[in-house]
């Protein structure tokens, strides 16, 4: 890539199926039930 020698930036994706989810997205998809998420 052209990222600089010894470094590779983690490309932007969704999380994998039963992975963590952005914490945007948690509030956006879970709605009332992040608040019953530990974080």
């Amino acid at each position: 890539s052209a990222a600089p020698a010894g470094f590779e930036p983690t490309p932007v994706s969704p999380a994998p199926v039963g992975g963590p989810a952005p914490v945007a997205s948690q509030e956006s998809a879970e709605g009332e039930s992040a608040d019953d998420l530990p974080f």
